[in-house]
This record gives C-alpha cells, sequence and structure tokens, in this order.
C-alpha cells in the first residue's frame, strides 16, 4: 500500500484537491438556500472524478501489465540462451577433461581440429550468450535490467580472464610442443579450472534469471 501511494502521490493529491476545493467553496460561500443544485453539481462533479480514477487505475495497470509482458519476454530469450550455452559448457568441460589426460603426450593432428572446433564453438555461445544478455539489459525496465547488469558483473569478468588463458595456452603450445613439457601441461589445468570458475558463474546467473522470471510470472 506504502508503494502505491508513494508512486501515484501527485495523482492523489491531485484528485484530493480536486474533491476538496469544490466543497469548501460551498461551506463558505455557497448559497445554503440551493443545497439541492448544490448536492446534484457535487454529484456530478464526484461521478466525474471516479470515472477518471478508474480510468487512470485502468491505464497504469494495462501500462504495468504490458511492461512484465516485455521483461518476461527478454527473460525467458534470455534463459534459453543461458541454458544453451549450460549445455556447451558440460560437453566442452568433458573435452578438456580429455585434453588432461594426454597431455604428457604430444596431441595428434585430430585430437588438436577436435579441440579448435569445439573452442571455436564455445567462444562462439559465449559471445552470443553475452550479446543476447546486453539486448535484455536494454529491452527490460529500469528495475529488471538493475537486476541483471548486477547478476553478470561476475560472469563478464571470468570470461575475460578464461579467453586470456586460452590464448596463453595456444601460446605456450606453440613455443614448447615436446613430449611432457611442465608449461603447456600447468597452462592447459589453469585453463580447466577457469572454464570451470565459468561454468559455475553462469550456473549461478541461470539460477537467478529463472527465479526473477517466475517472480514476474506470479505478479510478486
Amino acid at each position: 500500500m506504502k508503494k502505491f501511494i508513494k508512486k501515484n502521490q501527485v495523482a492523489i493529491i491531485a484528485i484530493f484537491f480536486s474533491i476538496a476545493i469544490p466543497l469548501v467553496i460551498f461551506l463558505f460561500v455557497g448559497d445554503k438556500t440551493s443545497i439541492g443544485d448544490w448536492l446534484g453539481f457535487l454529484g456530478s462533479y464526484i461521478g466525474s472524478i471516479i470515472t477518471i480514477i478508474f480510468s487512470y487505475v485502468n491505464t497504469q495497470y494495462q501500462l504495468k501489465s504490458s511492461e512484465r509482458q516485455k521483461d518476461m519476454l527478454a527473460l525467458r530469450g534470455l534463459f534459453n540462451s543461458s541454458k544453451k550455452l549450460s549445455l556447451r559448457f558440460t560437453r566442452y568441460i568433458v573435452l578438456l577433461n580429455q585434453l588432461m589426460q594426454k597431455s604428457d603426450k604430444p596431441l595428434d593432428k585430430k585430437v588438436l581440429a577436435v579441440f579448435f572446433e569445439q573452442s571455436e564453438k564455445f567462444f562462439d555461445e559465449s559471445k552470443d550468450y553475452l550479446d543476447n544478455y546486453n539486448s535484455a539489459i536494454m529491452a527490460t525496465t529500469e528495475e529488471i535490467s538493475g537486476e541483471l547488469k548486477s547478476y553478470n558483473s561476475n560472469f563478464s569478468k571470468e570470461a575475460g580472464k578464461t579467453f586470456l588463458t586460452f590464448t596463453k595456452m595456444l601460446s605456450a603450445g606453440d613455443k614448447k610442443n615436446t613430449q611432457g613439457n611442465k608449461d603447456v601441461v600447468e597452462v592447459r589445468k589453469d585453463y580447466l579450472e577457469e572454464v570451470k570458475r565459468l561454468e559455475k558463474e553462469l550456473t549461478i546467473v541461470h539460477r537467478k534469471i529463472r527465479k526473477l522470471y517466475n517472480q514476474l510470472k506470479s505478479g510478486k
């Protein structure tokens, strides 16, 4: 109730004075002998005010409902995007674990080809997800977009770290590609840990988006 009053205080004040002023005028300067005419006027006047109030409330409700539907549509698209990326994470981490099992051996061309192909898909889908996130922030209302900005900050930071570690891993592999090279092994481990941390951040964001969507859906 307090939230409603605070949000609509200008309209409430305007309605109050629009009713109070005619009553004050009647009490102080009105012709008491023509009270019937005054009552008829006030009845018609107050009826008009009530009609305006209902029109205002209905307009606000329709506007809020439209905004909620718009927010829900953006959140549903973002949720689906994060779900798709989550599945990509699962497959990619399996591949990286397999890669770690062969870390003390030179990687053949077939293994490298699969790794680069999956890495490209992983980063492409990560980029698509971040693009969808930015689009959702632009498409939603101020309250929802503020929530989304706070959700994704850690994921964005971890994504940057992961890409840098990936670049470092490629550089180490190019410079030192000998069997059992410690630098290559360690940087692969670092990369795997970075990807796992990034997956954890995505899981957190994914849950928050779902919770926010369900809150909007239930009208809370």
